[in-house]
Formats: C-alpha cells, structure tokens, sequence
C-alpha cells in the first residue's frame, strides 16, 4: 500500500475554517480513513499543529490527531539531520542564513527526511515553492512530491472503484446456469474452510428450491453471492453469504442483504438463521446492523488453516408483522419474551442428558420506559432496547406511537435519480429480464438544519421528487444526522453522498445559532413506492401543497403514504 505523508501546509489548509478547503487533500483524507492508502503525518508536524489544532473542523482534527506518526528512531536521527542539511543545501544555495525563509525552509528539510528515512512513498504539499524544489532536485534523493490534485488521479487510476462522491451502482440477480463456473471460482477460499464443500455446492445449484443471489458492481465480474432456503412456512436458513475480498468495503454486501431480507418479507418469513465462524468477526458485526443476534454456539465446527477448528455461531433475525401502538405494547413485548428472549419451559428439553450444559431457565420481564424497552431478571436489568433498535431487530414492525414523527424532504430529480430507486421512473435501471440495477439502499441528504432540537434518528423519510415528476417515490429511515461545517460534513459521508463541499456549503445556516454549519441525513433502508404518490393526490393524505424544504408529517399520514404508495409492509 502506497504511503502518503501529508506536510504543514496541507494540515492547516484542512484546519483553519478561514482559508478554502481543498477539495482534493479532503479526498485523500477520506481514502486514508478508509484504508485504501496510507497516510502518516512526521513527527515535526505533529508536535507544531495537530497538537494546537482546537475545534476549527472539529471531525476533521480529531482524524489527523490520530493519524500514524513518522518517528525517526533515536539512532537514525543524525542521519536524519545531516540528510536534511543536505537537502537544504541542494534545494536553497542562496537563501539568507538566519532568516526567517532560510528557518522556514530547514524545517521543510527535516519534513522531507523524515519521509525519506521512514519509508515514505510520496509527499504531499500545497506548498508551490516547495513543490518546484523537490520536482527539480528530488530524485537525487528519491523523493517525490505530489499537490493534492495530482495524487488523488493518480490513486483513483490505481484504485477504479475510488470516486469522487457517487459509488458504482450493484447489479444483484438470481443466478442462472452459465453462472456456476464463475461461482465456483469466486467461492474457491471457502473449500478449506468445509467438509465436502465441492459436494454440498453441487448439490445446492441444482436444488430447485434454493435461492440463490449473485451481486457484483456495474458490469464487473460477480462479487458476492447469497443462498438461501425455505426450511418450513415460517423459517428459512441463509446458508451461505459470501463477499469476495477485492468487493468488500463498497456497499455490495449491505446492498445485498438488504435485498434477500425483501425477499424474505415477500415469502412472509418469520425467523431467518444464518451461522458464522467466530474467526470472522467483520461478518459478526455486519450481521448484527441488520437486526441479527446471536442464538448459539456450535464448537469445533470450522477447520482452520493451523489445523484447528473454531466454533459456529447461531445468529437469527426475527420478522414481526406488526403495527404496535401504545394499546398493544404490553401484549407485544409478552409476546417478544415468550417467543424470542426465553428457552422453551419445558421439562424434558431442560433436564434432557444430552445437554453439555442445560440452559438457565430464567424468568424475564420486560417494560417500556421512555420509548424504551427493558428486559429484566428480577430486578437486574440485562438489556435495553429503543424502539428504533426494535424496528431494526424486527423489521418490518411498526411502533404507531402517537407522539412518533415522519419527515417528508424536497429533492430534485437530478440528484434523486443519482441518490435513490424510483420506480416508474428510471427504466434505466431494468437490465434485462434477469438483472436489477439498483442504487444505494443508504445515502445521505444535505439540507439547511432544520429539527436541530428534534432527535430525529430512527424517523421514517419520505422523498418528494419536485417537477416535472412532482411526487413521493419511496421510504427509508434516518440513520444518523450530523449538524457541522460543510468540509466536516463532506469528509465523514462525502463516500456515499453526491454531493461535493461547494454543494454542501449552499445549505448552510446564515446566522444565528449553527452559523456556517449544514445539515447531513443518513438514510437506509431505502424502499421505492410500487405507486409513486403524485403531488395531485397529495390533499388526500393531509399535505397542503409542495414541500419546500424538510417538514413533519405524523406517523399516521406516513402509514396512509406508505400504503398508497404499494408497502404494506
């Protein structure tokens, strides 16, 4: 991995809110976040800015203070020193000794070899003098400078799925039969991992009852698969769910399993189980975001590559069918103990010889509290859930609670084509019988603030796409909302949001308390109306006129939305 060290100038243009930000040092800054290069800082410029960095671009200092330091070992720092004179002699025979350029100018030298003495690859400066100092004379020494706009083409070129701001779209399809070779490469790391994998893979793409899904980004070769299958009416078992690793880290996975769980809401599933090796904990922690929880362990289930084996975890995601008011809600979490949180009370499953261990048979209790769910043994609390953590673990349950709110957002159709899946509007996105195009489940919507002291998180969102279509075309769920500088707001989400900073920066907040901050909504679970809501029908759900920027709308006009738009559930 290429290694980026990143000088002063580049960190006080990102810090100092009074100096325009570069658009192209903030993308750099994103790739290093997400692992796709590496960025160090050296140790001189970590103890003369990040040190006194503040709260200017509050995200944006607290990820370069705990950016990687060069560190130039006791012993290494002569040469380091006499490296640096070197340099300054080559880059600056005539500067004045003493003055302030010729300090100013040591100090780029000292930058530059502790670049060069800890293995840095390349140098990055928005410094023009410097920049004509080291294209001039750095190769003598094998160093190379880059500003930010020549580096981030070049690791874009490098690294194809690196954007500026949108991501490939993911086509996920059922597989058909010209599609086995290719799975059975894609999936050839697994066969170690597995008893008679060949087998049970032969076996499965020829079983007419398992589903099996493929993925991959825009036209490229397939990039993940899911297999799943009706165990009963109510249950099925997601058998296998694989990313290739060179697809990982682009939304392919969450886009994915998004879609199979609309499967399984179609195919009226109740419980889906689906197991996991507890070597692989990125699976654990992607799982559980889509409301899967742990149910149990399987040891000595996986072979490991050191001869060993690790156990299998038992995770599932529970479906309600619900819509819970305040009336229902004491039968509903009744019903949650009796059917998800407790071990069957029965005698002969507790007391059966063949347990290693029997399972406690506890007795659990639950209350709601502040919109909040409470589970108790006795009277010691053993977890919590709000009621957005509710909706997410048994999705697609509806909380109808009376002082709950939707919001309703204006969009244009430029960015909405770009943002989100409309149907009967972008016929673009059919692909032939077989493939569907999809755009991202999640995104993220910039707006002036509005509801700064609403907690807004876990509210449906509604999109009305203004003219020349003027209507709704879906819903999702805010995930996150962020109140901040445009530069702050670009660099935690600018990777799955469209806009850039200059588009941010015409949504902030004139005056007053916020000033110069905009708006970031984090959304998902993102689903298009079957019947896009026209703005000629919008009187019938109580909604006067067009929406101007985001407003409420009750949790009742949501639902009446919602079912008019083709969403039951």
């Amino acid at each position: 991995m290429t290694i980026f060290t990143l000088d002063t100038s580049c960190v006080l243009n990102l810090l100092n809110t009074h100096e325009q930000v570069d658009h192209e040092l903030i993308l750099l800054l994103r790739f290093g976040f997400n692992d796709d290069v590496k960025l160090v800082v050296t140790e001189q410029l970590s103890a003369e800015v990040i040190g006194n960095a503040g709260s200017q671009r509050p995200e944006i200092a607290q990820r370069i203070g705990i950016l990687p330091v060069h560190s130039v070992s006791p012993e290494r720092c002569a040469e380091r020193n006499t490296l640096a004179q070197k340099m300054f002699q080559k880059f600056w025979p005539n500067v004045i000794p003493g003055s302030r350029n010729a300090e100013h100018s040591h100090l780029d030298c000292l930058h530059l070899a502790s670049h060069k003495i800890c293995g840095g690859d390349v140098f990055i400066t928005r410094d023009k003098n410097l920049h004509k100092k080291v294209t001039a004379h750095g190769a003598s020494f094998g160093i190379t400078a880059l500003y930010p706009k020549e580096a981030v083409p070049k690791i874009q070129k490098e690294l194809p799925f690196l954007t500026e701001i949108e991501v490939p779209s993911p086509v996920i399809r059922l597989s058909q039969p010209d599609d086995r070779d290719a799975l059975k490469s894609l999936l050839e790391p697994l066969k170690d991992s597995y008893l008679d994998f060949d087998s049970w893979l032969s076996k499965t793409l020829n079983d007419a009852n398992a589903r099996i899904n493929i993925a991959s980004i825009g036209n490229n070769p397939i990039g993940a698969v899911a297999i799943w299958k009706k165990k009963d009416t109510l249950t099925a078992k997601l058998s296998l769910f694989y990313i290739a690793p060179e697809s990982r880290k682009k939304g392919l996975g969450e886009h994915l399993l998004f879609y199979c769980i609309r499967e399984w809401i179609v195919n009226c599933v109740e419980k889906i189980i689906v197991t996991i090796s507890e070597q692989n904990a990125e699976y654990l922690t992607f799982f559980t975001r889509y409301g899967f929880r742990i149910e149990g362990i399987s040891q000595r289930r996986y072979q490991r590559a050191d001869g060993n084996s690790s156990a299998e975890l038992v995770l599932a995601k529970h479906f309600f069918y619900r819509r819970i008011t305040e009336a229902d809600i004491n039968i509903f979490t009744d019903e949650l103990v009796n059917t998800v949180f407790s071990f069957p009370q029965n005698e002969k499953i507790i007391n059966n010889k063949n347990w290693f261990i029997p399972p406690q048979n506890i007795k659990i209790q639950a209350k709601l509290h502040n919109n909040n769910l409470i589970l108790y043994d006795g009277n010691q609390e053993i977890n919590n859930f709000a009621i957005s953590d509710l909706e997410k673990l048994f999705y697609p349950v509806r909380f109808a609670f009376n002082n709950r709110q939707a919001y309703l957002v204006p969009i244009q159709p430029r960015w909405a084509n770009k943002m989100i899946q409309i149907n009967n509007m972008q016929t673009q996105l059919n692909n032939g019988v077989h493939d569907g195009l999809f755009l991202r489940t999640d995104n993220v919507y910039y707006c002036t603030p509005w509801f700064a002291d609403k907690d807004v998180v876990g509210a449906p969102i509604l999109f009305y796409i203004s003219s020349p279509e003027s209507r709704i075309g879906g819903m999702g769920y805010i995930l996150e909302r962020r109140i901040a500088f445009p530069e702050d707001l670009f660099f935690k989400f600018g990777g799955i949001g469209i806009y850039q900073i200059s588009d941010i920066q015409k949504h902030i907040k004139k005056q007053g308390s916020g000033q110069g901050c905009a708006m970031a909504l984090k959304f998902g679970w993102w689903i298009p109306f079957t019947n896009p809501i026209p703005r000629t029908e919008f009187s019938q759900f109580g909604i006067n006129g067009v929406p101007q920027h985001m407003q409420t709308i009750s949790y009742q006009q949501y639902e009446k939305l919602m079912k008019a738009g083709g969403l039951e559930w």
